[in-house]
């Protein structure tokens, strides 16, 4: 069972692309000098987007290991493109 988990691609890639892109958001405001934060880490907001990283790399990984034509790649992007336009630009 463990095995399905971290071989599943379709959810490594998007989890570990939300972790690189909340380490990012964590390293800018340490070069910013905002001072480490915790809630960077586990919160929403500001960029880059881990919302954006998650939908993105979740239909590219469906596309890849399904194909384009693949009635999972059609859901994970039309949910990409439904979150992309949710989220307010500043």
């Amino acid at each position: 069972m463990f095995h399905d988990l971290v071989t599943n691609w379709a959810l490594v890639i998007p989890a570990s692309a939300w972790l690189l892109a909340q380490l990012i958001k964590t390293l800018v405001a340490l070069v910013q000098g905002k001072g480490f934060d915790f809630s960077n880490m586990v919160g929403s907001g500001g960029m880059p987007s881990a919302h954006s990283a998650v939908v993105t790399s979740l239909a590219t990984a469906v596309a890849i290991t399904q194909g384009l034509g693949s009635v999972a790649f059609a859901i994970a992007a039309i949910l990409a493109f439904i979150l992309q336009n949710l989220i307010p630009r500043p």
